[in-house]
């Protein structure tokens, strides 16, 4: 009888050891294969796979944990500017919704949050000029930026990363401005990621 339980229990460590890289890359899996996998969607959306409409919305951060709540408060404290924040945890995002954020579920590492935004937002009509990455997983605002960006996204992306490697690699994916997380948390990354974006519109006109 023991030998079968351990028999079961390397089993089963080795069925966690097998399936934790895949689990890791299962976003980047999936939106690999997407355009195949579209052929067995039924004809109707999911309830919560309707379409969404971020509105007159200028500025949206991704990920509302602790440091994208900072930057949300800093952002609405101190700039007249219309913001929208986005997270995947349906607790924390009603958590937010109860609190009076404006803050919305959703997945921007799942290329099918991309393809539920409104179409009359996607070519060019969105009028997002910024968006935060505040999400606490590097590849995820790996991931998010690489979306954006194969959606042909026009406004200025800002990111949070943990270490300094990682900023550099935000950079070079396209992210235009990549802060440290340790030096840059909440109202911090969010003033140097506005301060940007004010530079960048002044160099336009």
């Amino acid at each position: 009888m023991d030998s079968i339980a351990i028999i079961i229990a390397i089993a089963l460590s080795a069925t966690f050891v097998l399936a934790s890289p895949l689990n890791a890359a299962a976003h980047q899996i999936y939106n690999r294969f997407a355009g195949r996998l579209r052929a067995y969607e039924t004809g109707a959306r999911h309830p919560d796979d309707q379409t969404l409409d971020p509105g007159e919305v200028e500025i949206a951060i991704f990920g509302m944990g602790r440091v994208g709540t900072g930057a949300f408060e800093f952002l609405q404290a101190h700039y007249d500017h219309k913001i929208i924040g986005c997270d995947s945890d349906p607790l924390n995002v009603g958590s937010h919704q109860k609190a009076g954020r404006n803050v919305i579920l959703g997945d921007p590492t799942d290329l099918d949050f991309w393809e539920r935004i409104d179409p009359k937002n996607k070519d060019g009509g969105s009028k997002i000029r910024l968006v935060l990455l505040a999400m606490p997983h590097y590849t995820a605002n790996m991931e998010a930026a690489r979306l954006m960006t194969a959606h042909r996204f026009s406004g200025l992306i800002a990111a949070s990363a943990r270490f300094d490697d990682e900023v550099s690699a935000l950079k070079e994916a396209g992210v235009h401005a990549a802060y440290n997380f340790f030096e840059e948390a909440g109202a911090g990354l969010a003033e140097a990621a506005y301060e940007k974006l004010e530079g960048h519109l002044r160099g336009k006109t």
